[in-house]
């Protein structure tokens, strides 16, 4: 205390000495100014001296305690800030995966629809070759009974069928078969009758074959040679084959229902005739 009013002294002294004179010199001015700076420093030393200590610590004690709400702080929003980003990314992930879940479902559904179409269509297609094959064996079968009995139909002789000219053009006949009668038409090279799906005895239809090309004899594919009642029959019985094969609501079923002899269709496969019609 005695310290802080010596210095206060000596400060208003050093003052009032410069204000009262009338001239003053720099050096004195200097000497004046260093000594009220030193007054001051002595100032803020007495006022720190005068600080009590119970105060200093308190002040210490406030400082840290804000020192340590402001880190708290900061380890709170920090905290706040990761699990929010936290929560974000398990969001996102989340909404990621559920969209890959799907489309991976979507892929798979799309792939088993695939294989399924493709397993109905192998499946229809070994069904055909099944069917072709059996039809092949069957209409062989069929033309060697045919070929070594020619007795085991209905008919026995080509007169049995009465084939006959309609209105004597040579175009349009008539013949009977048991107790049904079919019509047949003559194009040049061509013969074709109606509904004959109805007859399924090999050894008949040779001798129905037989009848016509008596009548009309028809040109082979080469168009030089002529066709056989053999290989007729062999054409009657595919053509009643895909009678069978196709749907009853398949518009190609109607092509099959009367045979068509065309010269090009000579000697044709089950499969080369299913390509065509079927």
């Amino acid at each position: 205390m005695k310290k802080f009013i010596t210095s206060s002294l000596i400060a208003a002294f050093a003052a009032f000495s410069l204000i009262g004179c009338d001239v003053v010199s720099m050096d004195e001015v200097s000497d004046s100014a260093g000594m009220a700076m030193s007054a001051a420093s002595d100032l803020t030393d007495a006022a720190k001296a005068l600080i009590p200590d119970s105060v200093k610590e308190t002040i210490k004690e406030d400082t840290k305690e804000v020192v340590t709400q402001a880190q708290e702080a900061v380890k709170d929003a920090a905290k706040e800030v990761k699990e929010e980003a936290g929560q974000a990314v398990k969001d996102a992930a989340k909404e990621v995966a559920e969209e890959a879940g799907q489309a991976v479902k979507e892929a798979a559904k799309e792939a088993i629809a695939t294989a399924g179409e493709s397993f109905k269509e192998k499946a229809k297609q070994v069904a055909k070759d099944t069917a072709v094959n059996m039809a092949e064996d069957e209409i062989k079968e069929a033309m060697k009974d045919a070929a070594s009995n020619s007795s085991s139909g209905l008919l026995y002789s080509t007169e049995d069928i009465g084939l006959t000219d309609v209105d004597g053009n040579g175009h349009n006949y008539r013949f009977t078969y048991g107790e049904d009668v079919f019509s047949a038409e003559y194009t040049t090279d061509n013969w074709k009758i109606h509904d004959s799906y109805r007859v399924e005895n090999a050894a008949d239809m040779r001798m129905i074959c037989q009848a016509l090309i008596d009548e009309h004899p028809i040109h082979g594919k080469d168009m030089v040679s002529y066709r056989t009642a053999e290989d007729m029959v062999y054409e009657w019985q595919i053509h009643n084959f895909a009678y069978d094969y196709l749907d009853e609501s398949d518009p190609r079923r109607q092509k099959c229902k009367e045979v068509d002899f065309d010269p090009k269709d000579q000697n044709r496969t089950v499969e080369e005739f299913l390509e065509i019609y079927g």
